[in-house]
């Protein structure tokens, strides 16, 4: 059988579609007592832009949440954070998962995969974070995989506020081009050609 999602929502699945604290009436809950940086909800932090939400737009919990998107929440200051602390027993007071939760916990107990695929595919590949590549290629070796498939565009990611790094899925690449094992398309089925030569020129800058 066919199975397509997002990953979180594969894994969303596999621990039993568990309530979500940072949506409806527990984000609620959080967001009415929280400090104003700690909220969820409230915005994203992008680093790599420069720039930052003003504290009353959750700035520490989006912090946290690139931290661990980017499996870089291993610190002291992660480790023994307030606001981590309080976060942890409000999920385990109400049974609850955040969305990292979803990704980063199937990377330490790693719950079987829904449907033990003999084909995995994954587009868009370059918006991963280093957390959702690592948990795909547990999944690709799954005895069961006969075929692993990854499609993307390092050119096209716009998803870094969240943590997603395209080299995490390009610096394989000369060695699966050597090893006749990737394939780069020379033409977009998106746009005319003359448009994706104009780009590509204007990428190449």
């Amino acid at each position: 059988s066919n199975n397509i999602a997002t990953i979180h929502a594969l894994c969303y699945r596999m621990w039993g579609r568990p309530p979500i604290a940072e949506k409806g009436a527990l984000a609620k809950e959080w967001n009415s007592h929280a400090y104003a940086e700690w909220r969820v909800g409230d915005g994203q932090v992008d680093l790599e832009e420069g720039v930052e939400p003003s504290k009353e737009h959750g700035k520490e919990m989006a912090l946290y949440n690139l931290a661990r998107a980017r499996l870089e929440d291993d610190t002291p200051y992660w480790q023994e954070n307030p606001m981590v602390q309080e976060w942890q027993r409000f999920k385990v007071e109400h049974q609850a998962m955040d969305f990292a939760d979803m990704i980063n916990l199937s990377l330490d107990v790693f719950p079987e995969l829904v449907s033990h695929p003999r084909v995995l595919a994954v587009d868009e590949t370059q918006d991963l974070t280093p957390a959702q590549m690592r948990l795909v290629r547990r999944w690709a070796a799954d005895s069961a995989v006969e075929q692993f498939i990854m499609a993307g565009d390092a050119d096209q990611t716009i998803y870094s506020f969240v943590g997603a790094r395209p080299d995490e899925f390009m610096d394989g690449m000369p060695a699966l081009l050597a090893a006749g094992k990737a394939r780069i398309l020379s033409q977009s089925q998106r746009l005319p050609r003359t448009v994706h030569a104009a780009a590509q020129r204007w990428i190449d800058q």
